[in-house]
C-alpha cells in the first residue's frame, strides 16, 4: 500500500489489486473536477480508459450467461421434459454462483480471459447434472423412488463423472502452466476452468439429487421401457446398424479423422493470441542519432495532421522526447531519452 500526491492530498494506492472500474470512475470524477482549474486552450483527454473495455466485457458475459442459459434449458425442455430443464437450469445458476464465489476468495479478478473461460466452460458445466437428471428421470420412470434413483445414479457414475471432469480441466493446463508469456497472460484460463468444471461435478453429486428430489417426483408410473422412445429407437437402430457395418464404419471414422486433420493444419490460423479488438494502435517515429528534437517535432505534427484527418480516427496523443506511460498492457514504452 502506498500514497500518492494528489492535487491538495494524498491518495491511497493498492499496487497488488483492487476495482478497474472503481478506479476508473475516480479518474474521471478527477478530470471534471480539473477541468476548471485548466488554462484557457487546454484540455485533459484520456489516452485509453481501461475501466470501459472491463464494463463491456462484463456486459457482454452477462449476455453470453444469458443466451447459454436459456440454449440450454431450451434444448433440455424439448428433449427431457419441463422438469429436467428447470431443474439443471437451476444447478447451472448455480455453479456459476459458486465459481464466482470461490474466484473471489482466490484474488481471481474479473478480466478479459478469467470471462473468456466462464462462457468456454459453460458449454460443459451441464455435463454432469444432465448425467444425474437423465439417471433418476429413467430411474423413476422405471418405478423407483426419487430418492432410490438418486441414489443409484450418482453412486453408479460418481468416479466416471470426476474422470471425465479431471480430463476437461487438464486439456487446459498446457496454457495455464506455460512458463512463458502465454502463461503469465492466461494463468486464469485453467483456473477458473478448473474451478467451475470441479464445483459442476460437486453440485451434481449433491444439488442436482436434491432437486430432483423435489422436482422429478411423476404420479402414476406404470413401470414400463423407458427406452422405448422414437429417439431410443432410432438411436438403437443407428448403432446396431453400424455394429454390423463394422469395417465400413471405421472406414468412415478413419475418414473423417483424416479430414479433419487436413483442415486443421490448412484451414486453421496458428496463431495463440487473435489481433486486438481495440480500436487504438501505437507509432513509434524515429530519426537518426543527432537529429534535432525541433525536427522531431514538426515530422511527429505532420504525422499527426495527417492521420486526423481520416474519418476513421477520433484522438490522436503524441509525445516527444521520451516514450509514452504504459498506459496499456501490450505497449511497451521505449527505455530511455530519443534524440
Amino acid at each position: 500500500m502506498g500514497k500518492t500526491f494528489y492535487g491538495d492530498q494524498y491518495v491511497a494506492i493498492n499496487p497488488t489489486g483492487g476495482n478497474v472500474v472503481t478506479m476508473g470512475q475516480a479518474v474521471e470524477k478527477r478530470l471534471e473536477e480539473l477541468e476548471e482549474e485548466c488554462p484557457i486552450g487546454m484540455e485533459l483527454t484520456p489516452i485509453y480508459m481501461q475501466s470501459d473495455g472491463v464494463v463491456k466485457s462484463v456486459n457482454d458475459f452477462v449476455i453470453n450467461l444469458i443466451e447459454s442459459l436459456i440454449i440450454v434449458i431450451g434444448v433440455l425442455l424439448v428433449f427431457m421434459g419441463v422438469r429436467s430443464g428447470f431443474m439443471i437450469g437451476i444447478v447451472l445458476l448455480l455453479t456459476v454462483a459458486a465459481t464466482l464465489v470461490v474466484m473471489n476468495q482466490q484474488g481471481i479478478f474479473l478480466q478479459q480471459v478469467s470471462l473468456a473461460a466462464m462462457i468456454i466452460a459453460l458449454g460443459s458445466l451441464v455435463d454432469n447434472a444432465i448425467v444425474v437428471a437423465e439417471g433418476m428421470l429413467i430411474g423413476i420412470q422405471c418405478a423407483q423412488s426419487a430418492e432410490d434413483a438418486a441414489s443409484d445414479t450418482v453412486s453408479g457414475s460418481v468416479w466416471a463423472m470426476l474422470g471425465g471432469t479431471v480430463i476437461a480441466v487438464l486439456a487446459f493446463a498446457p496454457i495455464g502452466l506455460s512458463p512463458d508469456n502465454t502463461g503469465e497472460y492466461c494463468r486464469s484460463l485453467l483456473q477458473v476452468v478448473g474451478i467451475s468444471m470441479m464445483l459442476s461435478w460437486l453440485l451434481a453429486i449433491t444439488a442436482t439429487p436434491v432437486v430432483g428430489n423435489l422436482m422429478l417426483k411423476p404420479a402414476g408410473q406404470s413401470g414400463g421401457d423407458p427406452y422405448n422412445s422414437f429417439l431410443f429407437r432410432a438411436y438403437r437402430a443407428f448403432l446396431e446398424g453400424c455394429l454390423h457395418r463394422r469395417l465400413l464404419t471405421i472406414a468412415v471414422v478413419v475418414i473423417m479423422f483424416a479430414f479433419s486433420l487436413v483442415t486443421l493444419v490448412t484451414s486453421v490460423e496458428k496463431v495463440f493470441f487473435p489481433s486486438s479488438t481495440a480500436m487504438y494502435f501505437v507509432a513509434d517515429l524515429w530519426q537518426r542519432e543527432g537529429t534535432s528534437i525541433n525536427v522531431q517535432r514538426d515530422m511527429t505534427e505532420k504525422l499527426a495532421a495527417l492521420l486526423q484527418k481520416r474519418p476513421d480516427v477520433k484522438n490522436i496523443t503524441s509525445t516527444i522526447g521520451s516514450g509514452n506511460l504504459r498506459f496499456m498492457l501490450t505497449y511497451s514504452p521505449p527505455r530511455g531519452k530519443i534524440s
